[in-house]
């Protein structure tokens, strides 16, 4: 019945029974109400009972005490037996009722005097009643009456006091509760009536609203909807609102409009079928069921070459070589007699030919299309004739890629052989070389002549092996781009006399000449000292190799221009030169090294400077070496953005020269092309001058201020320099090695954080302690930007010697007891030859072999230094530093690494701000190593 009425009667009828829904709610709770009220009714009664027990107590309690004082006044033994049952009666039908009244409900202030009550009863009964009543049935009528004088009388006020004062406030709350139910229960009946008269209201209201905002809508759909079915497309379509009315206007409006485009796109849809034949990139040919051509595009006769009018009416054959001819025509025919359509979307490749008769690779897909007056086959076609060339292309590349590589592997795999072995081999070397060292030096015992003869010899033996391991190690990271220029003022004339005097020996024992010449006004020159140092060693060492006993070895070194370099001199029979990176520097120094030995022919000069290679394997046997020098020599002026050359004549000599830029003193080069340079000037540990002063660098604008310094710096036995702004300062610190900066922050050119900053990020200059000496004094800026200290104007002397001593720059009294020094290394050689270095220095030493005991140690000792090996097995030495570190007892223990690991950028990531220094175990050296831990002790000292 109710899918028969109309919209309007059936929201007229929901609106009803949401009113009769209504109602019923309102009489429900107006019915929960009613209930709750006689609950409430219940409550009180509850109330009054507990009132009633309360009385019932009270009265109990009474008896009892007219109970024992009558039985004073009638002392017959009858009376008072009749007096001591009631009494035990009565405080048996007390304790009934009192745990009836203590399981009602309580407020908490009636809890409080409740348990009042029973602490007070309880006293009264345990010290008055009971003993009262033991003494009367003892018939000891003056002891009950001492008791009831004494106990009863004190005892029963509170008693009397407690029960009448919970018998009121049980009055009070009762009254209280029943008033405030009640009030409530008026409140929610009077809200509960509003509401419904509310709530009726508004949804008569809101049921006429909806029928309104529904009916008339609707009876303009219907009006439009007839409209569009007599098809009458011209009237106007309002969407007044966007509720379903609205959205049934909008799908009306949108049938509409589409009637409206439909018809236009019919008269459109030939024009734009061929606008998008002419503008697609693949050709397009339809192709009727006798193979003849109907549709031609702009694309296909650019593919192809023919006109549109020449090719249309002919044989779609014309576009293939002669075996896909009969094939295409066989496929048309194998259709027709099947009467079913092509695959489509599948692509071939067959080869075309164009106009011109030249054939071309060419894919084509094809889809069948039926009408009913016939069938169109659609091709598709798509030129692969750049698609081919660039294929063709791609997998040349891919396999230059692939051999490049391979290539790659195989010089990682070289690196990582040379860096492996050359560790391998230096582990024993260390060994060798420090045992022998100790043994020589005199650490342990004096030795015969016959004895430091033999020790002398094993480390000459254990040196040259290492140097030969080192130059395969250089060769490794020169190949793999990791070779490191440090550039610093260098003396040349002095390297080169040393140089000279380290092959004195072996030119001594052949009889060889050597002469040293160098032009005058040489001074020094900004070069890796090192790197050049081995440059010359090379040379001079594989002059007097290939020199015959009585033969004359020359060094020269002087000031070229840049025209002359890289030059042959001709004044011998041949010579080879090498392309070189052309820098801007226009001076450079030139170093040669003649001599007059047995030469080398023509055809084995590119042979020189091939790694491992000598020019003769008979010259291999008679000659030790590894063939590496002069290619290192290459490589290493190649560094320098130099170059080299060599002359001979075969039978007479050779020369062989190499120039270095003559960079300016005090500038650090960062122009070299090869992206292995990375030149950086290297740090000093002591700052000292040739006479031992130490220097530091006071950075001030006030002059009186940098005097105050000077002098409190000249008592501490410290030289200055003054510059007045970031700039000079910067420059003198490039000049000078330094012990100290002193730093104002607020400067002329500058803001002292940045220079500051600028200092910390250059290598050869990161290492100088910074003391902040300023009227602001921001501490914990100046220590995150690598400051040591931070002082605040003014300052005292003390201050000042305090910061030093803190840093290790001044000496501090000596400690109570000796410092402690672990050493940890898992080869016990290595730990041996440590201790020996740090025997009678007034030091505690222990011995750890290996991280797991090392770490124990530490935890256990607490030593005031470690000394520190890298490469253990299990726990390595990063894995200590690291544990270290993470414990807040261990974690400012300075730590000195003593590794013959190669030590990567990685390496020293991990390791910065852990580690106080890293030196290497083949090169180590007693006097540097005991200095290291000196420095290192001044902070131990300041630590603990």
């Amino acid at each position: 019945m109710i899918k028969n009425l109309t919209i309007k009667s059936r929201l007229i009828v929901t609106f009803f029974f949401i009113a009769i829904t209504l109602l019923g709610i309102e009489s429900i709770s107006l019915f929960g109400m009613s209930k709750a009220r006689d609950s409430l009714k219940t409550v009180y009664e509850d109330r009054i009972i507990a009132l009633d027990q309360l009385t019932d107590i009270e009265s109990l309690i009474l008896q009892n005490r007219i109970a024992i004082t009558a039985s004073l006044v009638t002392s017959t033994p009858d009376e008072i037996s009749i007096n001591v049952t009631k009494l035990e009666k009565n405080k048996a039908e007390i304790d009934t009722i009192w745990k009836a009244y203590m399981a009602t409900y309580l407020t908490p202030e009636e809890k409080i005097l409740a348990d009042k009550f029973t602490d007070d009863y309880k006293k009264f009964v345990t010290q008055a009643l009971n003993p009262a009543a033991t003494a009367l049935r003892e018939n000891d009528l003056k002891k009950a009456n001492r008791i009831i004088v004494e106990n009863i009388r004190p005892l029963y006020l509170p008693v009397g006091k407690g029960i009448k004062t919970l018998g009121k406030l049980q009055l009070s709350v009762t009254k209280q509760e029943y008033e405030a139910v009640q009030n409530l229960y008026d409140i929610i009946r009077n809200i509960i009536i509003a509401t419904a008269i509310i709530g009726l209201g508004l949804a008569i209201w809101i049921g006429f609203m909806l029928v309104r905002a529904i009916s008339r809508p609707l009876e303009d759909v219907v009006k439009i909807a007839r409209g569009v079915a007599a098809g009458n497309l011209t009237q106007k379509i309002e969407i007044r609102s966007t509720n379903e009315i609205g959205q049934l206007m909008k799908a009306l409006k949108e049938i509409h409009d589409n009637l409206v485009k439909i018809i236009g796109q019919v008269r459109d849809s030939e024009a734009r079928t061929r606008t998008v034949l002419d503008n697609v990139d693949e050709g397009i040919i339809a192709i009727n069921e006798d193979g003849v051509i109907e549709i031609f595009n702009p694309a296909a006769e650019h593919i192809f070459g023919y006109k549109g009018n020449e090719i249309i009416g002919k044989n779609a054959s014309l576009l293939t070589q002669e075996p896909n001819q009969d094939r295409h025509n066989n496929s048309l025919k194998q259709h027709q007699q099947l009467n079913k359509p092509t695959a489509p979307g599948i692509s071939r490749e067959i080869m075309g030919v164009r106009k011109n008769g030249t054939n071309f690779p060419l894919e084509f897909k094809t889809r069948e299309i039926r009408f009913n007056m016939g069938q169109l086959h659609i091709v598709v076609t798509r030129d692969l004739t750049a698609y081919k060339q660039a294929e063709a292309e791609q997998k040349k590349h891919e396999q230059v890629q692939r051999r490049n590589v391979e290539l790659e592997t195989a010089s990682r795999m070289k690196s990582e052989f040379f860096s492996t072995m050359s560790h391998e081999l230096r582990t024993p070397l260390n060994a060798i070389i420090g045992f022998s060292e100790v043994l020589k030096d005199g650490l342990i015992g004096d030795l015969t002549d016959e004895q430091r003869g033999y020790i002398g010899d094993i480390l000459e033996s254990g040196q040259h092996q290492l140097s030969l391991i080192n130059d395969i190690l250089d060769l490794s990271k020169m190949e793999a781009g990791k070779m490191t220029l440090y550039l610093e003022p260098v003396d040349l004339s002095l390297l080169l006399s040393n140089s000279l005097s380290m092959v004195k020996g072996k030119a001594a024992a052949q009889h060889i000449h050597l002469n040293l010449d160098i032009a005058d006004g040489l001074g020094d020159i900004q070069a890796d000292m090192r790197k050049v140092k081995q440059i010359v060693y090379n040379l001079l060492s594989n002059a007097v190799k290939f020199t015959p006993k009585g033969g004359v070895v020359t060094l020269r070194a002087r000031r070229v221009p840049h025209a002359q370099v890289g030059q042959l001199s001709g004044r011998l029979a041949a010579g080879l030169s090498f392309p070189w990176n052309d820098n801007k520097i226009t001076d450079f120094i030139e170093i040669s090294v003649t001599d007059n030995g047995i030469g080398i022919a023509n055809e084995n000069f590119e042979r020189l400077f091939t790694p491992f290679s000598q020019i003769d394997s008979s010259l291999a046997r008679k000659f030790e070496g590894t063939g590496l020098g002069l290619t290192i020599v290459k490589n290493l002026v190649e560094l320098h953005n130099g170059t080299v050359t060599v002359e001979s004549t075969e039978g007479q000599g050779a020369c062989f020269t190499v120039w270095l830029p003559l960079w300016p003193a005090g500038k650090v080069v960062t122009t070299l092309t090869d992206e292995r340079a990375n030149p950086v000037i290297p740090s000093s540990s002591l700052a000292l001058c040739h006479s031992g002063e130490r220097f530091a660098l006071v950075v001030e604008d006030d002059d009186r201020a940098a005097e105050l310094i000077r002098i409190q710096l000249d008592v501490l036995g410290i030289r200055t320099l003054h510059a007045v702004n970031a700039e000079a300062a910067f420059n003198l610190a490039m000049q000078q090695p330094l012990a100290l900066i002193t730093l104002d922050i607020f400067l002329p050119d500058t803001i002292g954080w940045e220079f500051l900053t600028r200092i910390k990020q250059i290598p050869a200059l990161a290492h100088i302690p910074v003391v902040i000496i300023s009227i602001v004094a921001n501490y914990s800026m100046g220590l995150s930007l690598g400051a040591s200290a931070v002082l605040q104007k003014p300052i005292s002397r003390a201050n000042l010697h305090d910061a030093l001593t803190d840093i290790g720059l001044h000496p501090s009294s000596q400690p109570k007891q000796p410092l402690t020094i672990l050493v940890v290394d898992d080869d016990p050689k290595a730990v041996e030859i440590i201790a020996i270095h740090l025997r009678d220095t007034g030091y505690t030493i222990v011995r750890a072999y290996g991280g797991h005991e090392a770490i124990e140690a530490t935890y256990r000792l607490l030593p005031d230094l470690i000394v520190l090996d890298l490469l253990m097995p299990e726990v390595n030495g990063f894995d200590v530093v690291q544990a270290l570190k993470n414990n807040i007892n261990t974690a400012r223990i300075p730590i000195l690494v003593v590794t013959s690991k190669e030590i990567t950028a990685e390496d020293r990531t991990a390791l910065d701000h852990q580690v106080k220094k890293i030196m290497k175990k083949t090169v180590l050296n007693q006097g540097h190593f005991l200095s290291e831990v000196r420095s290192a002790m001044a902070s131990s000292r300041k630590e603990s």
